[in-house]
């Protein structure tokens, strides 16, 4: 059967049953009955609608209820008037969408996206999250929309999280203990020292204090058969009381012979009974330890900032200095200076540079007590290598004070630039005080310093021939 030859149709029980036959499979009475009462009601539009395209008169078996072998989407937006026209992709969900809505495709969001509300319509998340976590894994947001999991502390040690940024951006959170500098200063009133015993390094007794019988005019001494203090009233009759120790002091033979062997409150010490600490200048003593290994008739004694302590070198000679004005020689090593025209030269540590940041080689105080400078003779000697290709730069400065707290740092050389990858020596000598801003009175403090320019690290350390003669006087 080609089609239903009639049109206009007449919507009758015969042509239903033709529709019927039509269509095949509707053979129940109840699907026969349905049928009818649809077609009854549909009227001309719906009849149209199943019309072939080239022929009127013919039904469509495509376009009846996507009978025959025709496609009949779910979203197409033509048969199905509550839906937009979609073409269906994976993972698509199908949701209701538009200000007048109707149903249509929501494309899969990309890889970590999840499903969420914006109070209108329902869309996926502008940030990721990762496919799975491990147990006691902590979320957090690693960067602009993506989430990113901390493990979690597995360690025996209470750990917290701990957060630095750089006062404009935060970092990634990390564990970490806590340190005397992440709590705050802070005071106690004594009511919140509600345990323990206050120790007497913190102004406490040490020891449980008895106030039991207080009274005007008591004193505190110390019981030690219950290992507390207690209060008592001082013994009468003007008597000595000294503990529990009552009467004539001689009477206490123990504490008697103990006290013959001490030294009354005004005496006198031989040098040999001072066995530990250090004399201090202000006594007439050098303040630091003095080596004398290796003394000799007219050396002097020389301080070492390396070392913390005094040495003894030959005097230097010639160019002796005005009258109230004297000669100093000061040496940035930690063993005997080099002066000798062929000696065994040595070096300080070798210090590498590779961010192109300048950095300590090696530095000395010129410590000596504040007063004027007349003259600086400055010999520095370094030696300087690279790793890579390209080029290291090093330099001296100088600054007023010391290097624990120096004043504002100037160069007294040039920028030097060394490209060898095996060390070279380096050295600039003269008359420094000429140096613009060169300190004109005592203390100061000098440095060697050394960064990468192109290559991917600079080496340096400082021979052992470098020093500075000053000719100073002491204000």
């Amino acid at each position: 059967m080609t089609g239903l030859r009639k049109w206009p149709p007449a919507i009758d029980e015969a042509w239903a049953n033709d529709v019927v036959d039509f269509l095949g499979g509707i053979t129940t009475e109840n699907q026969i009955n349905t049928l009818k009462i649809l077609l009854a009601g549909a009227g001309g539009a719906l009849l149209s609608s199943w019309q072939y395209s080239g022929d009127k008169t013919l039904i469509d078996p495509a376009k009846v209820y996507g009978g025959g072998a025709g496609a009949n989407p779910l979203l197409d937006g033509v048969m199905h008037t509550d839906t937009f026209a979609t073409t269906v992709l994976r993972g698509m969900l199908i949701t209701g969408q538009g200000t007048t809505p109707k149903y249509q495709g929501l494309v899969l969001g990309a890889a970590g996206k999840i499903l969420r509300s914006d109070g209108t319509d329902l869309l996926y998340s502008a940030w990721t999250i990762p496919a799975s976590f491990a147990a006691f894994n902590l979320i957090y947001a690693s960067a602009a929309n993506v989430l990113a999991a901390l493990a979690g502390n597995a360690t025996t040690i209470r750990k917290f999280l701990r957060m630095v940024g750089d006062g404009t951006n935060p970092t990634a959170p990390v564990w970490d203990v806590l340190i005397a500098a992440d709590i705050p200063a802070h005071e106690h009133a004594a009511t919140d020292i509600t345990s323990q015993i206050l120790a007497t390094a913190r102004g406490g007794l040490g020891r449980v204090l008895d106030v039991a019988g207080l009274d005007d005019g008591y004193i505190i001494y110390y019981d030690e058969t219950n290992d507390k203090w207690v209060v008592a009233a001082p013994p009468s009759g003007g008597s000595v009381y000294w503990g529990d120790i009552l009467g004539t002091l001689s009477d206490q033979t123990d504490l008697d012979t103990a006290l013959d062997g001490k030294a009354p409150l005004s005496h006198e010490h031989t040098a040999a009974e001072i066995t530990s600490l250090i004399l201090a200048a202000a006594r007439g003593g050098l303040g630091k330890a003095a080596d004398l290994t290796g003394l000799l008739n007219d050396y002097i004694l020389v301080y070492k900032t390396a070392t913390d302590n005094w040495v003894v070198e030959p005097k230097p000679t010639g160019g002796g200095a005005a009258p109230g004005w004297e000669n100093v020689v000061c040496y940035p090593w930690a063993g005997t200076a080099v002066l000798s025209a062929d000696p065994l030269y040595t070096y300080t540590t070798e210090v590498s540079e590779n961010a192109g940041v300048y950095t300590e080689v090696a530095w000395f105080d010129f410590d000596m007590p504040a007063g004027t400078i007349k003259s600086v003779f400055a010999n520095l000697v370094w030696a300087v290598k690279i790793t890579g290709s390209g080029t290291g730069l090093s330099k001296w400065q100088v600054a007023t004070g010391s290097h624990a707290s120096p004043g504002t740092y100037y160069d007294i050389t040039d920028e030097i630039s060394a490209n060898a990858v095996s060390y070279n020596d380096f050295s600039r000598s003269g008359v420094a005080q000429k140096i613009t801003d060169f300190p004109t009175t005592t203390p100061f403090t000098v440095r060697c310093l050394v960064k990468k320019g192109t290559a991917t690290s600079a080496e340096a350390k400082v021979k052992s021939n470098t020093y500075f003669r000053v000719t100073c006087k002491v204000s």
